[in-house]
């Protein structure tokens, strides 16, 4: 080969190596999307004068200090794709969260998510009173429980309701949000109570609520459910 030939050829081989390097270290890696969700699932709020969530950066769910920063870093560094999907998911529910918080057919609205829950009163005119409880009682006699999957409605066996039950919420499945509609139905088959019930839909969230409804109290009614966004399972539970 030709003297000056090799010199040539051996740079144009190191350059070429140098650009496809460069090139293979600009391409940003490819960010799983549930890692990403469950990052951003840690700064779900709710907005109480709209009843609506959105994703609050400053959001405090851990006394220690470097960990909520550290937290922090890392909801700066999803992905902007994965973001969009997320803020599209909580945009959703927030569609329907807007219509169902003044409908006169609601009577309750509860959310959950992985730092706090809150519960408000819808525009129906039910006797309903709900709140939320800092942790469920350690021991609790059980009422009924009811599982709702997917978009089919389901029926609780009978109960006898009382004041002051303790409803806890648990859920279970892909997307990262969930909204379901639950009824407390009289022996006549009338509701007597409507609750919308949503939340971040993570294994480790979960919420426990106080409630009564004065009208049916001590009478025998049954519960009725159905998911409207979802798609996994929505536990809902009753205790006294």
């Amino acid at each position: 080969m030709n003297k000056f030939l090799v010199p040539f050829v051996v740079c144009v081989s190191i350059g070429l190596f140098a650009c496809s390097t460069q090139q293979r270290e600009t391409v940003p890696a490819e960010h799983d999307y549930r890692v990403d969700a469950e990052v951003m699932a840690q700064f779900v709020d709710v907005d109480r004068s709209t009843g609506l969530y959105f994703i609050n950066p400053d959001k405090k769910f851990n006394a220690v200090d470097y960990v909520f920063a550290y937290s922090q870093e890392e909801l700066m560094s999803v992905s902007p794709g994965n973001r969009s999907r997320f803020l599209k998911e909580m945009e959703e529910v927030n569609k329907v969260l807007s219509v169902m918080r003044k409908s006169a057919g609601v009577s309750a609205l509860l959310y959950t998510t992985m730092t706090s829950n809150y519960a408000r009163l819808g525009g129906g005119d039910s006797d309903i009173k709900v709140e939320k409880q800092a942790k469920a009682p350690s021991r609790r006699s059980h009422i009924v429980s009811l599982d709702i999957v997917g978009d089919r409605g389901v029926d609780s066996s009978a109960f006898r309701a009382l004041d002051g039950m303790t409803l806890s919420v648990s859920s279970a499945g892909s997307s990262m949000f969930y909204l379901s509609m639950v009824n407390l139905v009289d022996g006549d088959d009338r509701d007597a109570a409507s609750m919308v019930i949503s939340g971040v839909n993570m294994p480790s969230c979960y919420g426990n609520y106080s409630i009564s409804v004065p009208e049916i109290s001590d009478r025998w009614v049954s519960m009725k459910g159905s998911n409207i966004i979802g798609d996994g399972t929505v536990l809902i539970s009753l205790s006294e």
